[in-house]
C-alpha cells in the first residue's frame, strides 16, 4: 500500500492498495482509492487503512489539529453550536494551545478556569442609532455608569463548563477520530454549582401590567406570547400563520429537539391579538415581520424592558424570564405540574418541579411585604 499524487487534481491523492504479485494465483488489479487532503494527511489515512494508528510522539499540539476538527465540527453540527464552539476556543487557545494533546493533565485546565473565573462582563452602553435622530434607549456618560455597577458580573460557572464541554469534543474527536493519544480529559465544576443564581419571576399582578404597558402591535403580542401561553423567544419571533389553529384555539409549536406539539391558546386576550396578526397573510408567512429586513424580528428586549420600568418592576428583566413567570404563574394559581408540563412542552416533569424554586422565592418577596404591612412595631414605654 502507498501513495501517489493524482496526475490533474491539486490537493488530491491516489492511495493504492495492492493484492498480491502479477502472475500469482491470487492476483488482482490495484485499486486507487481518491484522497483530498495534504500528504501528511493522505499518509495518515493510508496508515489508518492498514490498521495502524497514526504517528504520535507526543509532540502533537493542541493549535496543530485545530483546522481540521473545525472543518469536520462545521459539517457535523447546527451552525449556532458550530459559532458556539468557535467563540469558546478564542476564550480556551491562549492556556491550552500549545499544549500537547497527549500530556494533557487536569492541572492544565486550572489557570484556564481561574482567569475565566476573574473575568468580569460589563455591559455594552447604549448609543443612538443612526437612522434614530432621538433614541430613547441612548444613555448619558452618568446613566451608562450606574448600569455598569448594576449589571457587570463575572463570568459563571455554567458557561465556562459550556466552553470546556467544546474543549471535550475535539479530546473526543483526536481519540476517536483521528486515532490520537489524549490527556486527561476536562473536569468541570459540580452540577449544583452551574445552577443559574438570582432569576426572577414576574409576580402575578405585575403579568397584566406589564402587558398592558406595552406598545399595540407586534410587541405587545410577542410580549403575550411568551407570558402568556409559555412561548420561548424564538418560537414566538418566527410565528407563522399555519402555527396559529383559530378553528381549534391552538397554537401547533416546533420546538427543542425539532418536535411538534399542539398547545391550547390559553388567553382570550391573545387569541383576539393573533386573529389580528393573521389577517390578510398567507400559511406560510411570518406573523411579525421586520420591514428593514423583510425577515423577522430577533429581539424585543429592549421594548420589554422600557415597559418593566414604566409599569415600576425594577427586576431584571429578559425574554426567558416571561416564559419562567408563565410557568410559575400557572402554579401558583392552582394548575398541576402535570399540566404546566404539557403547556410548557417539557420532555421531563422534574424540569417543571424545578419551578417550585421560584414560587418559594416569589413566596419570601411576598411574605416580606405582608411581614412589613402588620408587624407592630414596639415603642418605649413612656415614663409615667
Amino acid at each position: 500500500m502507498s501513495i501517489k499524487p493524482h496526475p490533474t487534481k491539486k490537493g488530491w491523492w491516489y492511495i493504492i492498495i495492492s493484492h498480491g504479485q502479477k502472475g500469482s494465483k491470487n492476483y488482482k488489479p490495484m485499486e486507487y482509492i481518491p484522497y483530498q487532503g495534504t500528504e501528511a494527511r493522505a499518509l495518515a489515512f493510508e496508515r489508518e487503512l492498514r490498521g495502524i494508528e497514526p504517528e504520535n510522539d507526543g509532540r502533537t499540539k493542541v493549535i496543530d489539529l485545530l483546522e481540521r476538527f473545525f472543518a469536520w465540527h462545521q459539517t457535523n453540527s447546527a451552525a449556532k453550536t458550530h459559532a458556539e464552539c468557535m467563540a469558546a476556543f478564542k476564550k480556551l487557545l491562549p492556556y491550552l494551545g500549545n499544549k500537547y494533546i497527549s500530556y494533557l493533565r487536569n492541572s492544565d485546565y486550572e489557570p484556564y478556569k481561574a482567569a475565566r473565573l476573574a473575568t468580569l462582563i460589563i455591559p455594552k452602553r447604549r448609543v443612538h442609532r443612526k437612522d434614530r435622530k432621538h433614541d430613547s434607549n441612548a444613555e448619558t456618560d452618568e446613566e451608562y455608569a450606574a448600569r455598569c455597577l448594576v449589571d457587570t458580573r463575572p463570568v459563571c460557572k455554567r458557561t465556562i463548563q459550556i466552553e470546556l464541554n467544546h474543549f471535550r469534543t475535539f479530546l473526543r474527536w483526536c481519540k476517536d477520530e483521528e486515532k490520537y493519544k489524549v490527556g486527561d480529559f476536562p473536569k468541570g465544576f459540580p452540577k449544583d454549582q452551574q445552577k443559574p443564581k438570582g432569576k426572577v419571576v414576574l409576580a402575578l399582578t405585575e403579568i397584566p401590567e406589564l402587558v398592558g404597558q406595552m406598545k399595540e402591535g407586534f410587541q405587545q403580542t410577542i410580549t403575550m406570547l411568551m407570558l402568556q401561553n409559555g412561548l420561548r423567544k424564538t418560537e414566538a419571533l418566527t410565528l407563522r400563520k399555519r402555527h396559529v389553529d383559530l378553528k381549534n384555539n391552538c397554537l401547533i409549536i416546533t420546538g427543542k429537539g425539532d418536535k411538534t406539539e399542539v398547545i391550547p391558546i390559553v388567553t382570550p386576550d391573545l387569541r383576539e391579538k393573533l386573529i389580528a396578526a393573521c389577517e390578510g397573510k398567507n400559511p406560510s408567512e411570518y406573523l411579525f415581520v421586520n420591514p428593514k429586513t423583510n425577515r423577522p424580528y430577533t429581539n424585543i428586549k429592549k421594548s420589554i424592558k422600557s415597559a418593566a420600568v414604566k409599569v415600576g418592576i425594577d427586576k431584571k428583566i429578559n425574554n426567558h424570564i416571561l416564559r419562567h413567570s408563565f410557568i410559575t404563574g400557572g402554579l401558583m394559581a392552582g394548575a398541576s405540574t402535570s399540566v404546566m408540563r404539557v403547556l410548557a412542552r417539557h420532555e421531563d416533569i422534574r424540569t417543571t418541579q424545578g419551578y417550585t424554586h421560584f414560587m418559594a422565592d416569589y413566596l419570601q418577596e411576598e411574605a416580606a411585604k405582608i411581614a412589613s404591612a402588620i408587624t407592630v412595631t414596639k415603642t418605649e414605654d413612656k415614663p409615667a
